[in-house]
């Protein structure tokens, strides 16, 4: 959401994912923090992935955040599953979020 300068203020659970800070991350769902919200064209998701954060990518899909989310639709390789598997080569993360559905 825009602040009064209108800059856009990430959320405390952009903030957290982008810190790696798994407690403010449990606060902010447990606040009812939307897991699948889209901030600088990414998901909470995708910074977890970007950031080779396994445990917060386990709290994200075991709290909602959708494996499939593209936040550019055109683009195929802009999904969690593609950066965590041929961007990072994440095998771990890949993995798990295939566990959860996540396709390419």
């Amino acid at each position: 959401m825009p602040d009064a300068t209108g800059y856009y203020v990430p959320s405390k659970l952009m903030h957290a994912v982008r810190c790696g800070d798994i407690e403010m991350m449990k606060q902010a769902i447990a606040t009812g923090a939307d897991s699948n919200e889209i901030h600088e064209g990414m998901t909470p998701l995708m910074f977890a992935v970007y950031r080779g954060d396994e445990d917060a990518v386990r709290l994200l899909l075991d709290n909602g955040a959708d494996p499939n989310l593209r936040p550019t639709p055109s683009d195929p390789s802009h999904s969690p599953l593609w950066h965590a598997e041929d961007d990072f080569g994440l095998t771990a993360i890949a993995e798990l979020l295939k566990s959860y559905g996540a396709a390419k």
